[in-house]
């Protein structure tokens, strides 16, 4: 049987690179179990284009396509929103032009995840699936009056500019041609829906390799309990929560080591210092290897974010039996809620502190009860978040997408 065509549109792809190009990375290595793919990159990312033509995937094609050079010379390289806005306008030709050589079956939006955001793939009139995409998470409202005016303002374009988009005739036209529209959590599924989306699903765009957690030692045994961050140090990661929270607990028992860099590190240092937490230790940037066994040794993961649209390091733990504590909202919540962990209110920073730091002296005076509640985490990874599922949940939605636009059966 002839393996059925699909362009998959994956600005950005990487074999090695963390968040969206590992997430393209996925997708190819994924699809390419079931059909022909022809990958559309961009050179534009950093070592992309070098890293992939080293690479021989069996039924997979990357194509590389760049913006105009007038153009390139003109765009800021940090300014990646206005880059891949302008390069989608510009791939609708190479999209046309790939689709008249090979005659796709159908095809997928696959990176940047973001729901607001036209693609390129809009204008080819072929089954098509926008997604996941995510981004329709918020900062909880209760929580903003906290942050300073550019952060606050910051947060209020993530309300702001999917508003002004409706009035873009590229996105409006986009929206129209997609079979299904996959969003990352609830709230970016609803989002969706108010921007004019059709048939829209919510479905996870991040996933695991089990085989990488089957070679970690076993976890040790310690009197001390242990708690892990492994985040960018940008203030909606919200580390300064779980120092503030900590702030005010018996330092016996316990310490918290927080690994990663950011704009964030001199704040969150400094929140440490004013409270002379001595068993806070700031370990830097640190190879993916050292932060897995980071979490593997671990008692509990923080990871306080206010608005990812998905989380590895969140299933990581999962996978790795170690309890994760998380904020009710946004990509986590959505992974972990009714299955796994602890998640933290916010309705406000007091509500949040407090509840926060009752799920840490807990954890402290009873560490046994919490690994014991842990040990089905693996369990639920392998049932729910593999990257082997993700690739058959993909598979099936193209085949339904396929299945939709074939013509009725007449009756004569």
């Amino acid at each position: 049987m002839r393996r059925k065509k699909i362009l998959l549109l994956a600005y950005a792809c990487h074999p090695t690179n963390g968040s969206e190009p590992f997430l393209g990375w996925n997708a190819v290595q994924q699809l390419s179990r079931f059909f022909s793919v022809t990958c559309l990159v961009t050179g534009n990312v950093e070592g992309q284009r070098a890293a992939l033509e080293k690479i021989t995937i069996p039924n997979v094609q990357f194509e590389f396509a760049e913006l105009p050079q007038f153009l390139e010379k003109r765009i800021d390289t940090n300014s990646h929103d206005i880059r891949y806005y302008l390069t989608q306008y510009f791939w609708r030709k190479t999209v046309k032009a790939l689709h008249k050589k090979h005659s796709f079956d159908a095809a997928i939006h696959a990176t940047y995840g973001r729901y607001w955001m036209p693609s390129a793939l809009a204008e080819i009139d072929i089954p098509k699936i926008f997604g996941p995409v995510g981004g329709g998470e918020k900062c909880p409202s209760g929580l903003l009056k906290n942050y300073a005016f550019k952060n606050q303002l910051s947060e209020v374009l993530r309300y702001v500019i999917p508003e002004v988009i409706r009035f873009d005739p590229f996105f409006n036209y986009n929206k129209d041609t997609w079979d299904y529209a996959l969003g990352t959590t609830h709230e970016s599924s609803k989002e969706l829906r108010k921007l004019g989306f059709t048939n829209v699903l919510t479905r996870e765009n991040i996933g695991l390799d089990l085989s990488e957690f089957s070679r970690l030692p076993p976890k040790p045994s310690r009197s001390e309990v242990k708690f892990v961050s492994i985040a960018r140090f940008i203030y909606w990661k919200g580390i300064q929560y779980a120092l503030k929270a900590m702030a005010k607990m018996d330092p016996a028992g316990w310490s918290y080591d927080i690994a990663g860099d950011g704009p964030y590190v001199e704040e969150l240092k400094k929140i440490a210092a004013e409270h002379k937490m001595t068993n806070v230790n700031f370990i830097g940037r640190i190879p993916r290897a050292k932060a897995m066994q980071m979490v593997n040794e671990a008692d509990a993961l923080i990871h306080p974010s206010l608005h990812d649209s998905g989380s590895f390091i969140v299933q990581e733990a999962m996978a790795m039996n170690t309890f994760a504590i998380y904020l009710q909202c946004g990509g986590p919540h959505h992974l972990c809620s009714g299955k796994f962990g602890y998640g933290v209110r916010v309705e406000n920073q007091t509500a949040l502190l407090n509840d926060l730091r009752s799920i840490l002296e807990k954890i402290v005076a009873a560490p046994d009860h919490f690994r014991k509640a842990s040990k089905h985490g693996s369990e639920i990874v392998a049932t729910h978040y593999t990257w082997d599922r993700y690739g058959t949940d993909m598979k099936d939605l193209i085949d339904r997408a396929i299945e939709k636009r074939k013509p009725s059966n007449l009756i004569i």
